[in-house]
């Protein structure tokens, strides 16, 4: 008895080793290592020494699963490059993702034999541990363990045949282990096989105790219970393996997107460095035509440089990033130079038919309060709106308790708001918008349009991209500039000069103004406010009278002002009294008065008080045939450039496109080139003052001043 028990004990450990072999195998065939590096090691062959063991090749062969897969054959009928290739290829499609499995998902896809390996021994291992020997009585039972072992040593045999007998060039030593541990089970099944004199013996009357096995054994509920447990063991491991493989999946996808998404995220911010190819990847998108409706809510209505519509959601966190971006980016980068528009994409179903879903919750909300506000207070109203809404994004998840407070920031009375809000104008425009973006295949929100064409994300907040495109737009319109041909024309001695710095070279701007123009007002606020800042003291500027009235200008067009002419005498009259300063001062205070609507009720005395000047004189000065042929000789030089209209410029005698003249890109872009050529200058000086003795003479500068 006790040799029946160290052979039962010993197939219950070849059981459990070509088990826990089978799993190590699995490992090897799915993830490419078992956790075990001497286990790994005894795998894979030296290649010094020639070996050919490779437990990957054959497990990953095409009969490494089951099903096998068959060999694929190419167009001329030779046997592909890679079979390990296709098996992995097939073996992947199983950890593709999908449900959690059940018993009733399991289908015979091709499954890694080392699996069945698995579960072949651990179903053995089950019987010994719970059935044990058998008596002669119950011997039938002991045949489930047998047979079961037969169709083991047949396999083994089959795939002993595989590996050495066709073109396998690798053998698996783990696999010979294996093997060789099936056969041991079965010839310890052999051994425990009962035999006749090992008869149930039944206890004796009285007996407290019987012997182990004396009575018959297994019962046949106990047998059928081994036999369900057998197969409940194997499901299981069937099941697990199902399970571990889709969790395993899974994470290897989450791992290979995470490396995807680095990847993608390295490769394009190296790509944001590189503002030739981010305005490239713009310019390859489709040109669009997106029409602008005359009440449409703008920024900088009379920018005609770029144009950029924004289509929007107040509920996007995105588009309130983008909208902090323009505020704080572009509208400083590009000033007065960039018309921003805005329409309306929200993502809700509540107002947005082409939403499935309820996105961002109180979006329509949020439009109608914003369409209300530019309904009643214009499109400030609006702005003020869209920045308070984006501003407050957490609040309007209670737009019932957020939009009464907005109307009231807004100024308005929440009736009155509300009313707006519901009202059919509101609703159809919001439509309207959606429509638009629906025919122009909208990508998402936020998605800008910059002068028909669609912003990319990776270009959308990237400083360098809108640096490039500023860039572009300012050569753009320096490039108007150059192609107007030079001119050439004498200036007086007495022209009314603005002061430049002592010994500082200087830009010269001629400009042919109107004071009775509101343009020409414009450009001189220009010119006070922001271009003149530019050159720090170096622009030159020197004023012709241009004055659009027939009563000094013969030329002049027909919605001529009467009063133009007036007040160029009154501000030639002040310099002839008062001389370059006086001018300057009377020049502001007319431009002032044209601002104001003031020319027709100008007070000549009190304007020669201002000017510290004798008020008789002075309006005597006003009619003189001197400040009359002064204004005369203005216009003529006009008539003789072809300069029909006020305000016209003149820099470094070359005409500035009337397109261009408000374009502060342009007088950027003359200040960076004038100081660039300043520079040059004074270097080259400097180079021609440390000369030695005797050595030749560099080129001297060009006197004058410089030309951008």
């Amino acid at each position: 008895m006790p040799r029946k028990r160290l052979i039962l004990a010993f197939v219950i450990f070849a059981c459990l080793s070509g088990a826990l072999i089978s799993y190590f195998l699995l490992l090897k065939h799915e993830v490419k290592h078992s956790g075990l590096t001497w286990f790994d090691d005894v795998c894979e062959g030296n290649s010094e020494t020639g070996s050919a063991r490779s437990c990957d090749a054959v497990v990953a062969s095409p009969w490494g699963t089951f099903p096998p897969i068959p060999r694929e054959e190419s167009e001329d009928g030779s046997e592909p490059e890679s079979d390990r290739r296709a098996a992995e290829a097939a073996l992947a499609r199983q950890y593709e993702p999908r449900p959690l499995p059940i018993l009733s998902d399991i289908k015979m896809v091709p499954r890694s034999v080392a699996l069945f390996g698995m579960m072949y021994f651990s179903a053995l291992a089950t019987w010994y541990l719970a059935v044990g020997r058998v008596t002669y009585d119950r011997r039938h039972w002991h045949l489930v363990p047998l047979l079961l072992n037969v169709a083991g040593v047949a396999g083994v045999l089959f795939f002993l045949y595989l590996m050495f007998f066709t073109d396998l060039d690798e053998w698996c030593p783990w696999c010979l282990v294996a093997h060789a541990l099936n056969v041991a089970a079965l010839v310890g099944a052999l051994l425990l096989r009962p035999r006749a004199d090992q008869a149930a013996v039944p206890a004796p009357e009285g007996s407290e105790a019987a012997a182990p096995h004396s009575a018959s054994h297994p019962s046949r509920r106990f047998a059928l219970v081994t036999l369900a447990t057998m197969a409940g063991v194997a499901a299981a491991e069937l099941w697990f393996h199902d399970y571990a493989a889709e969790h395993r999946g899974r994470r290897q996808y989450q791992i290979a997107f995470a490396a995807a998404a680095k990847a993608h995220a390295e490769l394009e911010e190296s790509i944001r460095q590189h503002a030739g190819t981010l305005h490239a990847i713009y310019e390859q998108g489709e040109l669009l035509d997106i029409p602008i409706r005359p009440d449409d809510p703008v920024k900088n209505p009379n920018a005609t440089d770029a144009v950029m519509v924004i289509i929007t959601d107040f509920r996007c966190p995105h588009c309130a990033r983008f909208a902090k971006y323009t505020d704080d980016v572009l509208e400083p980068m590009f000033g007065d130079r960039l018309k921003i528009v805005f329409k309306h994409y929200p993502a809700s179903p509540e107002c947005n038919p082409y939403m499935s879903r309820n996105m961002h919750p109180a979006a329509c909300e949020a439009s109608k309060a914003a369409e209300a506000a530019r309904l009643l207070g214009g499109s400030d109203a609006f702005w003020k709106a869209h920045d308070l809404l984006f501003a407050n994004q957490a609040r309007m998840t209670n737009p019932a308790r957020y939009l009464p407070e907005l109307a009231k920031a807004l100024g308005f009375e929440w009736e009155a708001f509300r009313e707006a809000m519901d009202s059919a104008t509101v609703t159809n425009r919001i439509r309207e918008d959606i429509e638009l973006a629906r025919k122009i295949r909208l990508r998402g929100t936020p998605s800008p349009y910059l002068n028909g064409r669609h912003v990319p994300s990776v270009c959308r907040s990237v400083d360098v991209f809108w640096r490039e495109v500023e860039r572009r737009m300012t050569r753009q319109v320096w490039e108007l500039y150059e192609k107007n041909p030079r001119v050439r024309f004498r200036l007086r001695p007495d022209e009314p000069v603005t002061a430049v710095g002592a010994g500082k070279q200087a830009l010269t701007a001629v400009v042919f103004g109107d004071f009775a123009d509101e343009r020409s007002q414009a450009l001189a606020a220009l010119f006070d406010e922001r271009v003149k800042p530019l050159f720090n003291g170096q622009l030159r500027i020197v004023y012709k009278y241009l004055p659009n009235s027939t009563d000094c200008n013969p030329y002049a067009s027909g919605d001529a002002v009467p009063a133009a002419c007036v007040a160029a005498r009154a501000v030639e009259a002040a310099r002839v009294l008062g001389g370059n300063e006086a001018f300057w001062e009377a020049h502001d205070i007319f431009y002032n008065a044209q601002k104001f609507n003031m020319m027709e009720k100008m007070d000549y005395a009190k304007v020669a008080l201002k000017l510290k000047l004798d008020a008789a004189q002075y309006v005597a000065t006003m009619e003189s045939d001197a400040v009359r042929k002064r204004i005369a000789e203005d216009v003529e030089l006009a008539r003789t450039l072809s300069v029909s209209k006020a305000p016209t410029v003149f820099v470094s005698n070359r005409e500035v496109p009337a397109d261009v003249l408000f374009d502060m890109g342009f007088w950027e872009e003359a200040a960076r080139r004038f100081e660039a050529i300043v520079r040059a200058q004074e270097a080259r000086k400097r180079q021609a003052t440390s000369q030695p003795a005797g050595a030749e003479p560099q080129e001297e500068a060009t006197e004058g001043s410089p030309d951008p």
